[in-house]
């Protein structure tokens, strides 16, 4: 049930499971307005470097109604704004006209999986996001969740490799990359060194 506005209410239940997740609302469209956040259950025994939640998110300034409203009626205008739209013309020359057709039937526009133009792209809420606290060597660990609707992040480091020790609550053997797509609700923890300026 909701909790009304002004009010707590304690859930109890056993802890089972540890690692990075993240929530988000289910009311309404409350999610679309910042109802989201990190929720990290920790072990008994963690690693003993700092760590830092990191939220990816997708944000936009038009009201969720709104927006939720040009979604459901098919228009264009998102797919204006993300210059995705596809003419009869383009459609007949590049020979996918009935392709066409048979997505305006079902009322799927050109642009059916990233359907939002979105206005920013937040990190813990924010546009930037800055640590000073941390000084050249030091390692940390970032517990990455995607809060965003509808966005993948392709996360890269430019103090060298992203070590992956977890993904979706479960530590990995930790393994190396130069860069990590985290899709829609994914989280994974990534342990980074800092570098030398």
């Amino acid at each position: 049930m909701p909790i009304k506005p002004h009010s707590t209410y304690l859930y109890k239940f056993p802890i089972v499971q540890h690692g990075t997740h993240w929530y988000h609302s289910h009311s309404g469209l409350q999610e679309q307005i910042g109802m989201y956040g990190a929720f990290i259950m920790n072990k008994r025994k963690e690693w003993d470097i700092p760590t830092l939640p990191v939220v990816l998110s997708d944000w936009i300034d038009m009201n969720p109604k709104e927006v939720n409203r040009s979604l459901h009626n098919q228009t264009d205008w998102f797919g204006i704004r993300k210059n995705t739209t596809q003419s009869y013309w383009e459609a007949v020359r590049s020979g996918h006209v009935k392709t066409k057709f048979t997505n305006e039937w079902k009322r799927m526009t050109a642009m059916d999986v990233s359907d939002v133009a979105y206005d920013k792209f937040l990190i813990n809420g924010k546009n930037q996001n800055e640590q000073p606290q941390f000084k050249a060597g030091d390692k940390v660990r970032l517990r990455i969740a995607n809060g965003g609707a509808s966005s993948y992040f392709w996360l890269t480091y430019s103090g060298g490799k992203i070590t992956v020790v977890a993904t979706d609550g479960n530590d990995v053997q930790p393994v190396q990359v130069d860069r990590l797509l985290i899709a829609v609700s994914e989280t994974y923890d990534v342990v980074v060194t800092i570098p030398k300026k």
